[in-house]
This record gives C-alpha cells, sequence and structure tokens, in this order.
C-alpha cells in the first residue's frame, strides 16, 4: 500500500515501471510501506515475501523482503512493472522537483550487503541505466536504518548496454522508466554478481521533493510559535506506528522516524511557547 506524506539491490531489486510514451510526472511523498501485506505489484526474479509484520513500525508493518540461498545463485532482485501502482517513482523527475529518495533497509542475512540506487529510461535492460556509485552499506545485523540517495549526476554512473549511452543521467531524470536497488560490489557494472545468500528487507520508499522540511519545530501553522493551534494540529496527526503525512512529519516528528506517537508529544510539550 501507497500512503501520500503530505510533506543501492536488483541487491538486485528492480522497479520496472513501463509507461507510455511522453513521460508523465512523478510524485513526490509518497510512500511505499507494503503495508497491504502482499508484494504490491513488485515481481520477484529471486525469492520474496511480505510478512506483514517486522517493518519499520514493528508488529503488524509489513515489507519486502528478498533473499538468495546456496540452491537457488543468482542476482538479489525484484522487478516492479504496474505503472497504476508505481507511478509515483516514475515519470519526470524535474517537473516535480524530485531532489532525492529515501528508503529503509535491513540486513536480515548472514553476509555483509552493499546496496545501491539506480534509475533507468528503459525496462528489463534497455535503455539508458545509471547507478549510484556510493552504495549504502549493511553489515550483517543492520536493523531498519533510513537513507537518502541524492539525484546528483556525478553520484552515478552509466551501467547500461548501449555505448555511448542513449542518454545522460539528467536526461533519464525526465523519463525515469525504472528504479533499481541491488546489491553490488565496484566496480559498478551492467550485471551485479552472483548471489549464493544475502537476505534484506525494504520499507518505506518515498521520492523526495525539493521542499523539504528543515527540522521539527511543533510549529505546524508556520506563525512562529508553538501553541494551543498547533496541539490541535498535533492531535490529528497522531498516528501510532503508521507513517504520517509530510506537513506533519515537517513539523512534529522529532524522532525521524516517519510518524507522529507519543515519543514526539512528550517532545512537543518541551517546545510548547504559548502565543
Amino acid at each position: 500500500m501507497r500512503k501520500k506524506m503530505s510533506a543501492g539491490v536488483f541487491a538486485c531489486m528492480t522497479v520496472a515501471m513501463g509507461m507510455a510514451a511522453g513521460a508523465m510526472a512523478a510524485e513526490t511523498g509518497v510512500v511505499e510501506d507494503f503495508s497491504g501485506g502482499d508484494a504490491n505489484g513488485w515481481f520477484a526474479q529471486t525469492p520474496s515475501t511480505n510478512p506483514g509484520t517486522g517493518g519499520v513500525g514493528g508488529d503488524g508493518d509489513g515489507f519486502l523482503q528478498m533473499s538468495r540461498t546456496p540452491d537457488l545463485p543468482g542476482p538479489l532482485g525484484i522487478h516492479a512493472r504496474d505503472k497504476k501502482l508505481h507511478s509515483a517513482f516514475l515519470g519526470d523527475y524535474p517537473a516535480v522537483g524530485a531532489t532525492s529518495m529515501t528508503f529503509w533497509l535491513k540486513n536480515l542475512g548472514a553476509i555483509d550487503l552493499e546496496i545501491h540506487l539506480g534509475l533507468a529510461d528503459g525496462q528489463f535492460g534497455q535503455g539508458a541505466r545509471y547507478s549510484a556509485i556510493k552504495g549504502v552499506i549493511l553489515p550483517v545485523g543492520t536493523d531498519w536504518t533510513e537513507f537518502t540517495v541524492d539525484l546528483l549526476a556525478d553520484d552515478f554512473v552509466y551501467i547500461g548496454f548501449e555505448d555511448p549511452p542513449s542518454a545522460t543521467f539528467d536526461e533519464v531524470l525526465q523519463g525515469v522508466n525504472a528504479v533499481f536497488f541491488r546489491h553490488d560490489t565496484p566496480p559498478i557494472l551492467l550485471g551485479p554478481p552472483t548471489m549464493t545468500a544475502g537476505v534484506f528487507g525494504l520499507d518505506r520508499v518515498v521520492l523526495n521533493g525539493a521542499q523539504g522540511c528543515t527540522g521539527p519545530s511543533g510549529d505546524f501553522d508556520g506563525d512562529g510559535d508553538v501553541d494551543l493551534l498547533d496541539a490541535a494540529a498535533i492531535l490529528d496527526c497522531m498516528t501510532g506506528p503508521g507513517p504520517a503525512g509530510e506537513d506533519c512529519t515537517c513539523a512534529f516528528d522529532f524522532d525521524g522516524d516517519v510518524d507522529i506517537d507519543f515519543a514526539d508529544f512528550g517532545q512537543f510539550q518541551i517546545s510548547f511557547t504559548g502565543k
């Protein structure tokens, strides 16, 4: 299930999202949190499940889990192909001011992983494909951790079939047709390494816009104080372990876990100034 935050894994994990000719706009602030208890259209190249519990939000919070075993060697990967389910992550990024992507990862296996985010303007190995040069390091035992990757051309390397590339990274951003996360190690090449082990979880993927908040202050209405009006707002924003909207998290998510709960309310009380 995707939720609106009103505001690399093809390890090998690919969000391959078909789009019609002519780039549609992506959408910032939409959280893919897998809370529906299934893969939500993410098609596995390798064994994948949604345990339905144990995600970022704890008990009852689903997430996507991918794994490789010695009897099934290959890239640790998954594809999402349905543009209706994944439309927020494909299309024209500059048109919506998208500047980064945030996601949560957990290493559930017995080997260290290095996850790279990538983007492409084609599906299934076609078109121009770029991978983040610097991967997210997940040592064995890494619990749920939030990562943000900036979408800057200097931070990505071309890994496609075509030579020279049919599109620059900035041109790919104008018509993203696939997003992928994959385990890889330098040098970053088109084909990720064959894996005989490795298990990781993915949760709460979101494309971020340029107008990010500077940090929670408790001042929901932006009038320079934290008063009873803001107190009423935080009560409306209280979600427990579930993801909150972007406006709510910008003002009240003091502990940075993408929800508004009693821990945040305690910090709000400390910030209260009155009129």
